[in-house]
């Protein structure tokens, strides 16, 4: 089992004023449902969908037990802060950094186990009793246009359908365009 939480940062990677722009909004009578609701949401959705974190963030990933390689849920991960587990003795226990190793520039990020090094043996194995503590995405300035452009999107489906949304069933559908749009920027994990 595992979960993760973004403990700060994040936000979107579009402006109020682009976004109004894009969407052909002139007044200002929706400018703080769009700051607070929409362009938040419509971020916050996609960066599910496609397992990545578009503007830097700090996250908490919680997991059972150690492997040799664990998938980080949010990429592209670019520093590690920390790992920490409980131990047996119920003590929460910092791993050594030259333990383990964060991947370079590969999508999913994952974190591996140094060479030559093993991984603490003394881990209690609780629900969620490991966290690896990492900061994802990239500079507000250096977020990638086709990203910015889906949150475009997708914040204008919200926008004028601000009702239910769904891929299919009852509700308002998403438009084709937008899922044909972002199904190549999607971080796919290998099983």
């Amino acid at each position: 089992m595992s979960s993760y939480t973004v403990v700060s940062g994040g936000g979107s990677p579009v402006t109020v004023a682009e976004f109004k722009k894009f969407a052909a909004i002139s007044h200002t009578e929706d400018d703080d449902l769009i700051t607070n609701f929409i362009l938040p949401a419509a971020t916050q959705v996609l960066e599910k969908l496609l397992n990545r974190a578009f503007v830097t963030q700090t996250v908490d990933y919680f997991t059972d037990k150690f492997s040799e390689r664990m998938t980080l849920p949010l990429s592209p991960a670019t520093t590690v802060t920390h790992i920490k587990y409980y131990a047996t003795s119920g003590t929460l226990t910092t791993v050594d950094s030259d333990s383990y190793i964060k991947s370079a520039g590969v999508n999913p990020s994952t974190i591996g186990k140094a060479y030559g090094v093993d991984y603490p043996t003394d881990s209690d194995e609780r629900i969620d009793g490991i966290n690896i503590q990492y900061i994802a995405g990239v500079a507000i300035g250096d977020v990638d246009e086709q990203i910015k452009m889906a949150v475009k999107l997708f914040a204008s489906h919200y926008f004028e359908h601000r009702g239910l949304v769904s891929y299919g069933g009852a509700s308002i559908e998403v438009p084709r365009t937008l899922a044909l749009f972002v199904e190549p920027l999607k971080v796919r994990y290998l099983v």
